[in-house]
């Protein structure tokens, strides 16, 4: 199947957007305000999947369960996730998959969830 140009263009504009927002996690973080945090993962959660980049999706799924869940975790969870994230868009950018299930960032990350459900 092949993507309409106007569709290949969305999909890289949304892509080149995560350098933005990347900072802006980085910036709720550091202000240490968690429900702007997990909002901002909430939208990745929504908005990859539409885009067609599961993985994206999946991340920002974990990380808006640790800001709700695991909040003494955000420390060691917003540098994976941001070193993870930036790999991710690199690869897409490069028109590469990159295997989360195979990254030992996602890994943990992933971890840190499993281990608050009851």
């Amino acid at each position: 199947m092949t993507i309409p140009p106007f569709l290949l263009e969305l999909r890289t504009n949304y892509l080149h957007s995560f350098h933005d927002k990347a900072l802006r996690i980085e910036e709720l973080w550091k202000k240490n305000n968690l429900q702007l945090l997990r909002d901002e993962f909430h939208k990745m959660k929504g908005t990859g999947q539409t885009y067609g980049f599961a993985e994206i999706s999946q991340l920002g799924e974990i990380l808006e369960k640790i800001c709700l869940d695991q909040c003494d975790r955000i420390d060691v969870a917003i540098p994976l996730a941001l070193s993870l994230l930036a790999d991710l868009v690199a690869q897409r950018l490069n028109d590469q998959e990159l295997n989360c299930a195979d990254d030992q960032r996602f890994k943990e990350l992933k971890q840190m969830v499993d281990r608050a459900k009851p």
